[in-house]
C-alpha cells in the first residue's frame, strides 16, 4: 500500500495549485461547514477508519445532513447517529 500512495502523491504533485493545497487540509460541503482535518493528507490516504478522527468535531446536525444525502443519493451500511457518538 506504501508504493502505491508514493505513486499517487507523485503524480499529485502534477496538478498542485495553492488554492488546492489549502483545500487538501479541510473537509466538508461548503465553505460555512468546512472543518481542518488533525491528521496529514498522507495519513488520510493510508486510514481505513477516518470517522474516527472526525467523529469528535461533528455535531447532530451534521449527522442529520450526511443521513439526508445519503437519502437522496444511494445508502450505505453504517450510518452514523448521535448514540454512536
Amino acid at each position: 500500500m506504501r508504493y502505491t500512495v508514493y505513486i499517487l502523491i507523485e503524480q499529485l504533485k502534477l496538478f498542485e495549485t495553492i488554492n488546492g493545497i489549502v483545500e487538501l487540509n479541510y473537509y466538508g460541503l461548503s465553505n460555512y461547514e468546512k472543518r481542518k482535518w488533525s491528521i496529514s493528507f498522507e495519513k488520510r490516504l493510508d486510514n481505513e477508519d477516518l470517522y474516527h478522527y472526525i467523529e469528535p468535531c461533528i455535531s447532530s446536525a451534521d449527522i442529520d445532513k450526511t443521513n439526508e444525502v445519503y437519502s437522496i443519493f444511494g445508502s450505505r451500511k453504517n450510518k452514523p447517529t448521535m448514540k454512536d457518538r
